[in-house]
């Protein structure tokens, strides 16, 4: 999730070793431990932010990583909601700015409110409505198919209504997916015959990478790859760097 322990010079010398591709990490998002989830929607932590921004482009350009993702945070206690919301889309819009100058898109996702409670966005329309304020093209959707399916469900539906704002779909199954009958993995579900038809034009590739992860299919500017011993996932849009809605 989070590249800022390593140095760049090692994470490009791992990503060249193993023939991988970083095609996502989140900003910097905080006090992880002491369990901040992000600092986008926290008055007061505006300059933090925006440095934070600065951090991870450096090591995107590096990286060669063309997607960024933020973590909102969660709900401020004792601060009045027009504040927290007016910090928060300030923050994301000068985020998108600056990122949109360096060809890099900017993505936000929704988390559930069981395993992160507070967390700010919760649904996948709590999303969507702050694009409509920010209103800037280099805002993007990163939909998480274990969170939203937990807080909505709906999937197939929102995934079809929604693709052109999305730019990452990352799937992950829930815990005891390993105990689940045959057929009841979201994961499974997400890397057949169903997301195949709603992406368009996909074909089964299966181009092995290294053991643990595999490419399942490609399609559309899409391309979906598996870890296969984790049980997560990822689709994102591929050859369209920098590129914004319209």
């Amino acid at each position: 999730m989070f590249p800022y322990g390593w140095s760049k010079e090692q994470l490009v010398n791992e990503l060249g070793k193993h023939g991988l591709e970083q095609v996502l990490y989140n900003l910097p998002a905080g006090d992880w431990k002491s369990g901040e989830r992000g600092i986008a929607c926290l008055p007061g932590r505006e300059g933090e932010f925006q440095e934070g921004v600065g951090t991870a482009i450096e090591y995107a350009k590096a990286l060669k990583c063309y997607r960024l993702n933020c973590l909102v945070g969660k709900v401020p206690q004792g601060i009045a909601s027009h504040k927290v919301r007016q910090t928060l889309v300030s923050n994301l819009r000068f985020a998108a700015m600056v990122l949109e100058k360096e060809k890099i898109r900017l993505l936000i996702e929704s988390l559930n409110s069981q395993d992160i409670p507070e967390f700010y966005l919760v649904h996948t329309q709590d999303a969507l409505q702050l694009f409509k304020e920010i209103g800037h093209p280099n805002l993007w959707l990163q939909y998480d198919i274990y969170h939203m399916q937990v807080m909505e469900g709906n999937l197939t539906k929102t995934i079809r209504n929604h693709l052109p704002q999305i730019a990452h779909i990352q799937i992950a199954d829930n815990r005891d997916a390993m105990n689940q009958e045959p057929g009841k993995s979201i994961l499974r579900t997400y890397s057949g015959s169903s997301t195949k038809r709603d992406m368009q034009d996909g074909s089964a590739v299966n181009t092995s990478l290294q053991e643990k992860q595999k490419t399942v299919f490609s399609g559309s500017n899409l391309i979906f790859k598996e870890e296969e011993y984790y049980g997560r996932a990822w689709i994102y849009r591929s050859g369209d760097h920098g590129q914004t809605h319209g």
